[in-house]
């Protein structure tokens, strides 16, 4: 078989595509592919029966044609195409005759059962409207039904706050024990920027003692950063990669990423998986205007001021001043509104509000400032959730951010947004990068630079 390459596939995919790398290797973001080995390799939720199975390249997808399944399936029809994210990770070959197949679309599959007692686990109740936001999305992709038979429980350091912003917990938890005593039927590592060093080695020994008890272990939608030791020449990174990162990859059930430059980073650690690509999901969850409409005027022109309280964006912001003052003259008739999704709870660098008053008083001087309250612990706490944020959001008419979960709101609910952040630090350009094509007008990245030329 001969796939057409689409003009609409990435350059890395056509390439590996050509090379014929991908033979004998994971695909993920949709499928599990396996051969007479499928019990061996973890096919968690049913099989296709054996027979002919073929694989063609269209328009950037995958298509993938089997025989009907004969186990587990929803609706107990047969399934016979299937249509799959170009990126992702091969369990094995596929031009074999033999082959079995599990597909999971990218998320729950055609052959889960309706109700799946799902475990999350993440950086949930840290005080991060952001992560909360990727659980909502996360049980969404990944719906669990409700109990006894199904249900979602979620890590979280915080019950009562998680529970607040995620309607629709059955339970939380907060150690891995606690979590094995669910007797979950799958386990999701799901969204927000938890695709660094510490947190995969939190969580990748939790992963692992879901593998070992037969537990499907799905990584959805995360975001990667660069981690040194992973074989490059850009730091030491003792002790990396970690022991147990090879077996976690190469047995999950599902494996996505949100963004093309996170697919570049998992491949520098050398484990031979390539992860599905999301896009940002979250994104088009939906808003909540009810605290909007209590706490913001109408008939005002507002932008919306979001800054992360980091020790390099202050540099920034003192050595790069003139490229704000150039940006805020734009909007000489605008209300501000404080944007603030983070009031960490251990880290004063993760407190939005704090980096908001700092903004303040560099660049804002007798400007109006409306809904001041939302830079107040209390008020925040108790008030603002991950949709409610959203809804404050969308009343803006431009949106100046370096917290990138408030792009994600503000390109999500089609306000202008410009992304502002210290030039070195590419997590805010990757939204917009990975967006290019649906910005609103108005929309921009700007870099900061912590030592102008």
């Amino acid at each position: 078989m001969k796939p057409a390459i689409s003009p609409r596939m990435s350059q890395p995919m056509i390439d590996m595509f050509r090379s014929r790398s991908l033979r004998g290797r994971p695909l993920q973001g949709g499928c599990h592919i396996g051969n007479k080995r499928a019990g061996r390799l973890g096919l968690p939720y049913g099989s296709h029966k054996a027979g002919r199975t073929s694989v063609g390249l269209s328009h950037g997808y995958l298509r993938v044609r089997s025989p009907r399944c004969v186990r587990g399936c929803r609706s107990g029809k047969p399934s016979h195409s299937s249509r799959l994210p170009a990126f992702g990770v091969w369990k094995s070959a596929l031009h074999s005759r033999d082959a079995r197949v599990c597909l999971l679309r990218g998320g729950a599959g055609p052959c889960d059962p309706p109700a799946m007692r799902t475990a999350f686990i993440g950086a949930y109740g840290y005080g991060n409207l952001g992560d909360e936001l990727c659980l909502i999305e996360a049980m969404q992709e990944f719906p669990p039904g409700e109990p006894p038979s199904g249900g979602a429980f979620a890590f979280t350091q915080n019950p009562a706050w998680t529970n607040r912003c995620v309607p629709g917990l059955a339970g939380t938890f907060a150690t891995l024990e606690e979590m094995l005593a669910l007797d979950p039927q799958r386990v999701v590592y799901g969204g927000g920027g938890i695709g660094g060093r510490a947190d995969f080695e939190e969580y990748l020994p939790w992963m692992a003692a879901a593998l070992d008890r037969g537990i499907p272990v799905h990584v959805h939608n995360i975001g990667i950063a660069r981690i040194a030791g992973a074989g490059m020449e850009y730091g030491p990174g003792e002790g990396w990669p970690h022991p147990l990162l090879g077996r976690v990859l190469e047995n999950l059930a599902s494996f996505t990423v949100r963004d093309h430059r996170s697919v570049d980073m998992v491949a520098e650690w050398g484990v031979p998986v390539v992860p599905g690509v999301t896009r940002y999901p979250e994104r088009a969850i939906a808003a909540e205007g009810d605290l909007a409409e209590a706490i913001l005027p109408r008939g005002r022109k507002l932008l919306g001021i979001s800054i992360i309280n980091t020790n390099q964006m202050a540099r920034c912001l003192e050595a790069d001043g003139g490229t704000v003052r150039t940006l805020l003259a734009r909007f000489p008739d605008h209300a501000v509104v404080p944007i603030c999704s983070t009031l960490h709870v251990d880290s004063d660098e993760e407190d939005d509000g704090s980096g908001f008053h700092r903004f303040a008083g560099m660049f804002l001087g007798d400007r109006e400032i409306v809904a001041p309250q939302l830079t107040e612990r209390g008020f925040w706490g108790s008030e603002v959730t991950p949709r409610r944020l959203k809804g404050i959001i969308a009343r803006l008419d431009t949106l100046v951010s370096q917290r990138k979960h408030n792009c994600i709101h503000g390109l999500g609910a089609g306000v202008p947004t410009i992304g502002l952040s210290p030039m070195e630090d590419d997590s805010v350009r990757r939204v917009f990068v990975t967006l290019a094509n649906q910005l609103p007008a108005g929309s921009a990245c700007i870099g900061l630079e912590e030592h102008p030329g």
